[in-house]
């Protein structure tokens, strides 16, 4: 079983928050992990702000423990750093749906904040993404072959960075 994380770029994207109003792209700094099955698995932080965040799915506290944490972040595709050529509109990153039986606090926090971002229009929060199953490797970049991404999520909990967690 491989453990091997490569390191695709050395530059931290997370670290911008910056607008990109001339329509280029932001640089793409992704993570390739191997599971446990050694399929590679495509990790990205991202830090949203203002500048890319479309729309919040809005959510009472009660209506998010009734989603099992599941909620969706709309992004705007130009300043989403990876290709998607096939979309047209926002980027839709998700959170995946847990049972009731599994603690929600850490979703519900990240939540909060990225509600606050959009409220008040201000602040950043930087978020770990998985890209897969809608991701290929093209070259040296990948490309989404759908509008989709998910927050990283493992054994039924967001999981806020690229390490392997294998």
């Amino acid at each position: 079983m491989r453990k091997l994380i490569c390191v695709i770029s050395v530059i931290s994207f997370a670290l911008c928050a910056c607008s990109f109003a001339d329509g280029a792209k932001p640089e793409a700094n992704f993570v390739v992990n191997y599971g446990k099955n050694d399929n590679p698995y495509y990790h990205l932080l991202f830090a949203i702000n203002v500048h890319n965040l479309a729309k919040l799915e809005t959510l009472s506290e009660k209506q998010f423990k009734q989603n099992g944490g599941q909620f969706e972040v709309l992004l705007k595709i130009r300043g989403f750093p990876i290709a998607a050529p096939n979309c047209k509109s926002d980027i839709i990153l998700r959170m995946p749906w847990v049972a009731s039986k599994f603690e929600l606090k850490q979703k519900h926090l990240l939540y909060k904040k990225l509600a606050a971002i959009s409220l008040s229009q201000k602040g950043s929060v930087t978020v770990a993404i998985e890209l897969n199953p809608y991701v290929q490797a093209q070259e040296s970049e990948l490309v989404l072959t759908a509008c989709n991404v998910f927050f990283r999520h493992a054994n039924n909990q967001y999981i806020p960075h690229t390490l392997n967690i294998n």
